[in-house]
């Protein structure tokens, strides 16, 4: 009954009945706007919080392009190197114009109070499933999903943008990513979509569902 978007900055949200949603988004700008999108909906759950798979500080890369912002480094002088007049034609959106400093937390503990707000209002914690997390975050897919502990178990699918490629510094790409959500029960689906940047197969959306 829960759906998941981290990253939801620009979400097309298409509601389906008896369904949660939890959305984070660590942009103070981009989590404003969802906020008053969003205003008054008691099935919407919004923070304003980094996740990492760990509690700590750590620094936020607001980029020329906010949705190509991250916690790692974009690796300016790889991304420059696709550049393409059809696939890559501006890398300068991914040049860093801020850093601020945000406090980054696990995914399990947000889900721990959003199970017991829900169990408050009357619902039966065993009932309560995840049917899927989307995650979007520019490198740091691995992390988050690793920060979900037990939770990843009552996973339905997963939608995660992966790479191939190290378009920001020091990321874990998709093989790492695969093999962390096929150890947890959960199997390559599908692609929606796969990115090229001069011929070079940059980041994808990859599918993952239970078995």
């Amino acid at each position: 009954m829960i759906i998941i978007d981290v990253g939801a900055a620009n979400a097309d949200l298409k509601k389906q009945p008896g369904k949660v949603y939890v959305m984070f988004e660590p942009d103070p700008d981009s989590f404003q706007e969802l906020e008053l999108r969003h205003a008054g909906d008691p099935s919407i759950y919004i923070f304003n919080k980094g996740l990492w798979n760990q509690d700590t500080n750590t620094t936020l890369y607001l980029t020329k392009k906010r949705e190509c912002s991250s916690l790692y480094k974009p690796n300016m002088a790889l991304i420059k190197s696709l550049k393409n007049f059809i696939s890559n034609r501006d890398p300068e959106r991914f040049e860093v114009e801020k850093e601020i400093e945000i406090s980054v937390t696990r995914m399990d503990k947000v889900i721990e109070q959003v199970i017991e707000d829900l169990v408050s209002k009357g619902h039966k914690a065993s009932s309560i499933v995840i049917d899927k997390v989307k995650v979007d975050t520019q490198g740091s897919e691995y992390e988050i999903l690793e920060g979900m502990g037990k939770y990843i178990n009552i996973v339905n699918e997963v939608e995660a943008e992966v790479e191939f490629i190290e378009l920001y510094l020091d990321q874990k790409l998709f093989k790492d990513v695969d093999r962390y959500l096929t150890d947890n029960g959960l199997r390559f689906s599908h692609f929606l979509r796969e990115v090229q940047y001069n011929g070079v197969t940059a980041f994808a959306d990859a599918v993952y569902k239970r078995v």
